[in-house]
């Protein structure tokens, strides 16, 4: 009698830890960075190539921008300071320095390209 007492508790118990199990979260631990590269006439800057360097370690991840001009850098460590650079035949390149990310979600950016010589400007 006691045997089927307690096979019945312990399959009540696992049935119950089954129905009532609580979902597991992973905590975000990385980063990312996301933008758009359109040229002074606005229109999206196709193969532009964005390479976005953590400064302190010296690790640099190069992505090229897709057919609305868009990247997506994920994965990244969060923290920084990291630099962005833009490069694209036919346009002046552009640098943003000691760029901190978070947490809190991508970080944005917007570029706007100029027709020239392929110098890059530094922000």
């Amino acid at each position: 009698m006691k045997i089927r007492y307690y096979l019945a508790a312990s399959a009540a118990a696992l049935s119950t830890a089954t129905i009532f199990a609580v979902p597991a979260h992973a905590q975000q631990i990385t980063t990312g960075i996301e933008g758009t590269v359109l040229s002074e006439a606005g229109e999206p800057v196709i193969g532009a190539t964005i390479e976005i360097t953590d400064t302190r370690t010296g690790n640099t991840r190069s992505i090229t921008t897709g057919s609305t001009g868009s990247f997506n850098a994920t994965g990244l460590t969060t923290g920084g300071p990291y630099t962005v650079t833009v490069i694209a035949d036919g346009f002046e390149g552009q640098t943003i320095e000691n760029l901190e990310t978070s947490l809190q979600g991508n970080t944005s950016l917007a570029f706007t390209l100029t027709s020239g010589s392929g110098e890059i400007v530094v922000t």
